[in-house]
């Protein structure tokens, strides 16, 4: 019974991490030169569609396209644009950085830096299909292309760009416990992979909300750095 519950264990261990979802920042390309410290640092909401990206900057990146997103999945996106806003605020501010949130600020005034983004694909899965067939299938799906901006005496600058891609893990669907209760012949196999699911559907981090929760905190962690190299903190 020890060598089964160990293995089972082991199982339940090799399945949550081999399920683990992740994020991974491609393409960025950060601003070389000096900058003045800002006074503010505007984030605005990442956008769901190219309606919601403010006017007067320059955005660039993939994905970018005018198909207006079904009415749910634009709610979806707006949401989480929201929410990818607020959080990377507070994880600036944190830093001692001076951000704010754009709705209800003034224009940008001279040396200050705007972050605008939106998603160039947004799809949140299905937690059914990851639960029955796993390995990926029904997995939440978020890249985020983000653009920062300088106010300079002859107007709005692109800084930089990068995009992050985050989705859930792929975790073994229903038929590999049948495989684990015949290799350890004890049914606690049955409840394996259910544990390893059940870990991160329970944990927030095979959901479309924790693909965001990792695109702010990649984002703010690009932000530290290039706010260290500029000696803002």
């Amino acid at each position: 019974m020890t060598i089964v519950r160990h293995t089972a264990a082991v199982i339940i261990a090799i399945l949550v991490l081999a399920g683990c979802a992740s994020s991974e920042v491609t393409a960025y390309q950060p601003y070389q030169g000096k900058l003045v410290r800002p006074e503010r640092i505007v984030v605005y909401d990442f956008a769901a569609t190219t309606s919601d990206l403010p006017a007067g900057y320059p955005i660039s990146g993939p994905g970018l396209a005018a198909a207006q997103p079904a009415a749910e999945q634009l709610a979806l996106g707006r949401k989480l644009g929201a929410k990818i806003a607020g959080d990377l605020v507070a994880d600036l501010q944190s830093f001692g950085l001076p951000a704010v949130r754009a709705a209800g600020q003034p224009a940008l005034a001279l040396n200050d830096v705007a972050v605008v983004g939106y998603f160039a694909t947004l799809d949140a899965g299905s937690a059914t299909e990851r639960v029955a067939l796993g390995f990926g299938a029904g997995a939440a799906d978020l890249q985020t292309v983000v653009n920062g901006f300088v106010m300079t005496a002859q107007g709005v600058r692109p800084l930089g760009s990068g995009t992050v891609a985050a989705g859930s893990g792929k975790t073994p669907g229903g038929a590999v416990p049948l495989v684990v209760a015949v290799a350890t012949a004890n049914p606690l196999g049955l409840a394996v992979s259910g544990a390893a699911k059940a870990y991160g559907e329970a944990s927030g981090s095979e959901t479309i909300e924790g693909a965001a929760d990792r695109t702010a905190q990649d984002i703010a962690a690009k932000l530290k750095l290039t706010a260290e190299r500029q000696g803002w903190i």
